[in-house]
């Protein structure tokens, strides 16, 4: 799918892109995730993974495909599509990339560049045991599902975006990505697309 140019579906479409075609002006310690969605049937699905337990830092936790940018990475797509490849054991040609979601900051202060990307026939995956734990895809419609909530960590009280999944529960870091992106609005409907809140 590398070259050519399929049907862009309508929701995607909608999705607020912004232009970031290399990693010129962003800090050295900066990641790219890719945010991936994939047809199936007549049905679109969101890609998660669950990280394994053996990492050193968010373990556990579900999020999307993603990691550092190396020296050889020219783009938050290179380093997007690298830790795909490297974390899915998938073909990096069979996505095609939309572009590239404002950065995020995460938790720790790391500069995150969400990919924003589509495959109809992504092949097989082959997790890497070192780095997934689980393979998730969530229903498009379930994006709809937005609210947020608050949570007490060592004493101080902090809001998160969460969607909430038949897959599994969506907050933190990936939940505001996908605020940033659009979601709910672009399902239901509405104008809102009011920043979100930190986590």
């Amino acid at each position: 799918m590398g070259n050519m140019s399929p049907t862009i579906p309508d929701f995607l479409k909608r999705v607020n892109l912004v232009q970031m075609s290399s990693w010129e002006d962003c800090p050295l310690r900066s990641a790219a995730v890719l945010v991936l969605f994939i047809k199936t049937d007549q049905t679109w699905t969101l890609l998660l993974t669950r990280r394994s337990r053996h990492l050193n830092h968010h373990r556990g936790q579900i999020g999307f495909p993603g990691g550092m940018r190396e020296a050889g990475d020219i783009s938050p797509e290179e380093t997007a599509l690298r830790e795909y490849e490297e974390e899915l054991g998938a073909p990096r040609d069979r996505v095609f990339v939309l572009g590239c979601l404002k950065p995020e900051q995460s938790i720790d202060r790391l500069q995150v560049i969400p990919v924003v990307a589509m495959a109809s026939d992504p092949g097989y995956f082959h997790p890497s045991q070192d780095e997934v734990a689980e393979v998730l895809q969530a229903d498009l419609d379930d994006l709809a599902n937005y609210s947020i909530f608050s949570f007490n960590v060592f004493g101080r009280w902090r809001s998160s975006d969460l969607f909430q999944t038949k897959a599994t529960r969506i907050w933190g870091l990936s939940a505001r990505i996908l605020h940033s992106a659009g979601f709910p609005a672009i399902l239901t409907g509405s104008s809102d697309k009011g920043s979100a809140p930190s986590d």
